[in-house]
């Protein structure tokens, strides 16, 4: 398998080579560094980039996945590293992706793990927003004229009213395009050709910035040249001057301050009397409109890509490519290592570190004259099995369960506000936001919904475009990084129910079974997974990517690609804007999906249970020093290792505490070996005794510092989990 996720890794990063190459020569980027795969349908552009981003989602998920295994793997401890940490009093984590076990690990490899983890925190916020798509936008001049201006005879160009008044100073943050007055004073000869509109019907054709895309003449019906100083031009305005969400606010600007709730609903309540601010605060009556052709903007969205973000993908994916391969590289020259360099080979699964255990048993009377133990070490003490029904939840400790759901309450209540919270607005923004009308609107942005909340995007600064581009693409896929930072939690509560599993399926009465390892000798079976078999990680690889694919839908870098007015308005690059869009649809699926995930993992930890075995044995089977206590075999049995085992009672004359001489191990003696019974006495793991620090699962009957939020689950806790109220360990004979 690692050489299948090195081999995949590599063909990912050539892949990526493949696209840049591709890309840059066929469609060479602009000085933004920004490509234009093609402009045309809306329609069909968004299913194009539905499909890409669908394949770039599976394509990074395999990407990231490889990392994340072999993270696992390089946190898999050696023997050497077990030893040295057990004469420390110190258990290390088997099978389970452990941060714990870090410490105690090879420098190098943590090195590895961390360089690893860094990577692919990087590519989760920048790999989806590499390819993205673009709203069309019309920069439509729109001028503000005296009732009298087609009969005035004053010339606008050669009078420059706008550049005699104080007020009318372009933002020069907008850069050059802003002092372009010239397309507001070519109204003027333009207008006889307009057609005219009454005031409401303007409203309706200006109030959607995606729509609007002729130039416009407000006429006036309360001033003429006369009073205007003599001009007949009073105000003027480029629309691609300012933010794309507030671009329809000098419709409303003499009824609301409020620039972002201007919407045809609240324009109608003012379209018969309709009045403008200047900026001067000069109020102005509106008689009617002059508008020019219009053209089609369902014709004009683009599909883009970054050259930027897929260079440094690039670089991201050599990087991860090697480090991967030198995790197979490593594994493979450990695996065949000569006999005396056999205990530098880490133990990847359960079946690894039994098939070690056994192979080579360590003696445990050194350790045990160790003055102090940790909290979850494991010694071979006299035990009675006192056997009971423990859910699938109790192989996590109840801190753990708090943290993880918590982290998913908030997340998905955080995910939730961000939701809601846009609903209402758009609602007020007069968008139909019933579950038919979110259905409608799919997962295309549009103005309402894009942000360019990182100031001002007209630049001619090739840096600050960047910086742009960079600052949106970061807030756009952190959602990325924050699920996948959710799902360690996950897998991680899931891979130790399943190890737990798997190490108390060695107690079964149908017989003995086969160790499962990574490098299978003998009857040994070999693995193809970590610690999830398919069944588990199949599913939850195929929801993981559909669930990264949601959010790439929910929010996401949106590109404007502007076009001068009417239809035969040509590009204005000079005009484009690069901003942050959402989808109210996509948000909702990302965060039903997830509530789901979440809720099957609570079902699935309830609902499955561990029979016949006594408190805390299930917390053993990912723990060093308790599978080290059990791999104590007969010593006629030295070959156990090679063949299929069980676990259960044998009974050892030269093995003896307070006289008992029945201990539970593994074995592949199928005459002597027992199956553990109710009230038996045997020597078995136990975890540390209470006068040395014993460990014990929190009474939730006594803590009450819980958070609200997840006192929902509390409950579900204390009906199913009986084990959270009971000691760990396995009861003592006192």
């Amino acid at each position: 398998m690692l050489r299948i996720q090195t081999v995949a890794a590599f063909l990912v990063f050539a892949a990526n080579i493949g696209i840049i190459t591709y890309a840059v020569s066929s469609y060479p980027p602009d000085s933004r560094q920004i490509g234009t795969f093609t402009l045309g349908n809306c329609n069909k552009v968004s299913i194009i980039n539905n499909a890409l981003h669908v394949g770039l989602n599976i394509i990074s998920s395999l990407f990231l996945g490889a990392g994340n295994y072999c993270m696992q793997v390089l946190v898999a401890p050696s023997r050497e590293e077990i030893d040295r940490a057990h004469s420390m009093g110190v258990s290390l984590e088997i099978g389970v992706p452990s941060i714990k076990n870090l410490r105690y690990i090879q420098r190098q490899r943590v090195l590895i793990y961390a360089i690893l983890g860094l990577v692919s925190t990087i590519l989760h916020l920048f790999w989806n927003s590499a390819i993205f798509t673009s709203i069309p936008v019309s920069a439509i001049p729109r001028a503000i004229a005296t009732d009298d201006f087609m009969v005035a005879g004053d010339n606008w160009t050669v009078s420059d009213p706008l550049g005699h008044f104080s007020f009318w100073k372009p933002n020069p943050n907008y850069g050059n395009a802003a002092l372009n007055k010239s397309l507001i004073y070519s109204l003027q000869i333009a207008a006889p050709n307009f057609t005219r509109l009454d005031t409401r019907d303007c409203i309706a054709r200006y109030i959607n910035p995606l729509n609007s895309t002729s130039k416009l003449i407000v006429v006036a019906g309360n001033m003429s040249s006369l009073m205007n100083n003599g001009s007949s031009l009073i105000d003027g305005w480029v629309s691609a001057w300012q933010s794309w969400q507030t671009s329809a606010w000098w419709i409303c600007s003499a009824q609301t301050q409020d620039q972002y709730n201007c919407n045809e609903e609240f324009a109608a309540t003012f379209a018969d009397h309709w009045q403008l601010l200047r900026r001067d605060q000069l109020r102005i009556t509106v008689d009617h409109c002059l508008a020019g052709d219009e053209a089609n903007n369902q014709e004009r969205c683009g599909l883009h890509y970054s050259a930027d973000i897929l260079a440094f993908v690039c670089v991201c994916t050599l990087i991860s490519s090697l480090l991967i391969g030198w995790t197979w590289f490593k594994h493979r020259h450990d695996v065949k290592a000569q006999k005396d360099k056999k205990n530098r080979r880490t133990m990847i699964t359960l079946g690894d570190t039994i098939h070690n255990f056994l192979e080579s048993p360590s003696s445990t009377h050194a350790e045990s004259a160790a003055m102090t133990r940790k909290p979850d070490f494991v010694e071979a003490k006299l035990a009675v099995w006192h056997p009971n029904r423990i859910p699938w939840s109790g192989a996590i400790t109840f801190p753990a369960w708090i943290l993880s759901i918590l982290l998913f309450v908030t997340g998905l209540a955080v995910a939730a506000y961000f939701v809601a919270s846009p609903i209402v607005s758009l609602r007020k923004f007069g968008l139909d936001m019933s579950a038919s009308g979110i259905w409608k609107q799919g997962f295309k942005s549009n103005a309402a919904t894009t942000h360019t909340g990182l100031g001002p995007f007209l630049h001619t600064d090739g840096t600050t475009n960047l910086k742009i581009l960079l600052g949106n693409t970061l807030i756009a896929n952190s959602p990325q990084l924050a699920v996948s930072f959710l799902y360690l939690f996950y897998n991680n509560i899931l891979t130790r129910e399943v190890v737990a599993d798997e190490w108390i399926r060695f107690l079964r009465k149908d017989g003995k079974k086969p160790l499962r390892v990574s490098s299978p000798i003998g009857m040994q079976r070999s693995s193809y997974f970590l610690s999830l078999p398919w069944k588990y990680s199949g599913p939850l690889m195929g929801c993981s990517i559909l669930l990264h694919w949601l959010i790439s839908q929910s929010i996401f870098v949106v590109q404007s690609s502007s076009f001068g007015p009417g239809a035969d308005g040509g590009r204005l690059p000079v005009y484009d804007g690069t901003g942050r869009g959402s989808s109210i649809l996509g948000s909702i699926l990302a965060i039903t999906l997830a509530a789901g995930l979440v809720i099957a993992l609570l079902v699935n930890s309830v609902l499955r249970h561990y029979v016949d075995i006594p408190p805390g044995f299930q917390l053993m089977g990912f723990n060093s020093s308790a599978i080290r206590t059990v791999c104590q075999r007969p010593k006629d049995d030295s070959d156990a290792y090679l063949y299929p085992i069980s676990l259960g009672i044998v009974r050892d004359e030269q093995y003896r505490i307070s006289g008992c001489t029945h201990r539970l191990v593994f074995s592949t003696d199928i005459d002597q070996i027992q199956p553990p019974e109710a009230g038996a006495e045997f020597i078995g793991p136990c975890f540390v005794d209470k006068k040395n620090k014993q460990w014990k699962l929190t009474d939730m009957a006594k803590n009450n510092i819980v958070t609200p939020t997840i006192k929902v689950f509390m409950g579900i806790w204390l009906s199913v989990t009986r084990a959270a109220r009971r000691n760990t360990t396995i009861s003592r004979k006192d």
